[in-house]
C-alpha cells in the first residue's frame, strides 16, 4: 500500500474508533421551544378563585370557638366583671377535672352576639378573640 493509503486508513481507523468509544458524537438537535399562550378567564373565575382561596386561608387563620355554654360546665362562681359588661367566671367542664376562667356563652349572646358560635347538639359557644379576652385554664 501507499503511504498516502496507509495514512488515510490509519486516519479512518481512528475517527471510527474514536466514535464508536463515544468522542464524536453527532451535534444534539436544537431544544424546541414551545410557546403557550394563556386563555382569556371568564371575568367571574378571574376575581372569584382568587376571593375563595383568600376566604379559606383567613379561616384557617382564625381560632376554634370555645365550648361556653352554662349546660357543660359546673361549680361555677363568678370572680369579677369582664369587657363590654360581662362577668368572668370560674368553672370546671363537666368531666374534666381542670379549672378554667371565662365567660358564659349565655351572656355573650346577649351583650356581644357577635362572639357567638353555636356548636352541634345546640350547644353554644364564644369566639374569645373577638371579645379581647382569653379563656384561662387555672389549676
Amino acid at each position: 500500500m501507499s503511504r498516502k493509503m496507509t495514512t488515510l486508513a490509519l486516519s479512518l481507523s481512528a475517527m471510527a474508533t474514536t466514535a464508536f468509544a463515544g468522542g464524536l458524537t453527532a451535534p444534539a438537535p436544537e431544544p424546541a421551544i414551545i410557546e403557550v399562550m394563556p386563555t382569556e378567564p371568564s371575568s367571574m373565575s378571574a376575581w372569584l378563585v382568587p376571593l375563595i382561596i383568600v376566604i379559606l386561608i383567613a379561616l384557617a387563620m382564625q381560632p376554634p370557638p370555645a365550648p361556653s355554654d352554662r349546660r357543660i360546665k359546673r361549680d361555677i362562681r363568678a370572680v369579677g366583671p369582664g369587657p363590654r359588661g360581662l362577668t368572668i367566671y370560674r368553672y370546671r367542664y363537666v368531666g374534666l377535672p381542670m379549672t378554667f376562667e371565662g365567660v358564659m356563652a349565655q351572656e355573650v349572646a346577649e351583650k356581644a352576639p357577635e362572639a357567638l358560635a353555636r356548636l352541634p347538639f345546640g350547644l353554644l359557644a364564644v369566639r374569645y378573640e373577638k371579645l379581647g379576652i382569653e379563656l384561662r385554664r387555672v389549676a
